[in-house]
């Protein structure tokens, strides 16, 4: 995993196997599988969710325009001093960073900011993977 947004998959022996996300990864922080899906943290704001083919299957929270805010992931008050974000919203996330799944197709997201927030995204349907 690097700043440029690659994934890289090896064996558990260390060797390298392939690299994927270069055309839709931007910041790849944590992992967790889902099923026959693997969901990414990305800590500019947004989870992606690939298939067993390293393929895109979508974003989930995306809310990267808060990321080129002022001391994002957190935010300044009117002296510059860093303080938590009155920006976190329901539905969108802010800076991803853990990541954990549940046996019944729960989401589990811890951000990284200030007082730190934790989100459950709960199953609501399944997503069937084609082709």
């Amino acid at each position: 995993m690097g700043a440029e947004g690659l994934c890289c998959v090896s064996w558990t022996d260390r060797k390298f196997k392939r690299v994927f996300g270069s055309d839709f990864l931007t910041s790849p922080s944590g992992f967790a599988r889902l099923g026959d899906f693997l969901v990414i943290a990305e800590l500019r704001a947004r989870l992606t969710i690939v298939d067993t083919h390293d393929c895109l299957v979508c974003h989930l929270g995306d809310n990267e325009g808060v990321c080129g805010m002022a001391g994002w992931p957190n935010a300044k008050d009117e002296r510059g001093e860093v303080i938590r974000t009155g920006r976190l919203e329901t539905g969108q996330l802010n800076s991803p960073h853990g990541i954990a799944a549940d046996g019944d197709g729960n989401i589990y997201v811890s951000e990284w900011l200030i007082g730190r927030r934790f989100t459950k995204l709960a199953k609501a349907y399944s997503i069937e993977q084609k082709g």
